[in-house]
């Protein structure tokens, strides 16, 4: 007798729902990583802004060491910013820029601790978001000062207030109102 043999087929590749297990699995994986980042990518932002805002009181305070009084304000699309440059060359009574100063006092130096932008012939500040930083200096009150970041939003304040300081803003006042 003959006895017969049977072969059976080899299981060749993965079937589809092994497929799409795996899928699922990269996927939802993808979604904690880019969670995660973007959170630390803020989180990032939010500590450099808070530190560029600490390096700037210490130079506004060395400033004010040296000429008496606090750098000049000035409004740059509506916002109030740190003049930079010397408002006006006509009148040798106006303060000094800030980086006029700062050239003076370090010569030979680049300041790269913040970004800086110009409109309309203005330099100014900006954070981590390209955003103004917002310096207020009113010579009425000559020892209080107001700097910061409107923050990731851009805009003042947050949850319904429009106050700055609120919300997702980051300030920092060198005395007490």
């Amino acid at each position: 007798m003959m006895q017969s043999k049977t072969t059976h087929k080899q299981k060749q590749g993965f079937s589809l729902v092994e497929l799409l297990v795996v899928m699922a699995i990269i996927a939802i994986l993808m979604g904690i990583v880019i969670g995660v980042s973007g959170s630390i990518q803020r989180n990032a932002a939010e500590a450099k802004a808070k530190a560029e805002i600490a390096g700037l009181m210490t130079e506004i305070e060395l400033y004010k060491a040296d000429n008496g009084q606090y750098p000049p304000s000035g409004n740059v699309s509506g916002r109030e910013v740190m003049m930079l440059n010397k408002a006006s060359t006509a009148d040798p009574s106006d303060p000094e820029g800030f980086m006029d100063w700062y050239e003076d006092k370090y010569p030979d130096t680049v300041f790269t601790m913040i970004n800086i932008a110009t409109s309309n012939g203005t330099d100014y500040f900006i954070d981590p978001w390209g955003k103004a930083i917002i310096y207020e200096y009113d010579e009425s009150t000559p020892f209080i000062y107001l700097i910061g970041s409107t923050g990731t939003n851009g805009a003042l304040g947050g949850n319904g207030s429009s106050t700055f300081g609120d919300g997702d803003d980051i300030t920092s006042r060198n005395g007490a109102l």
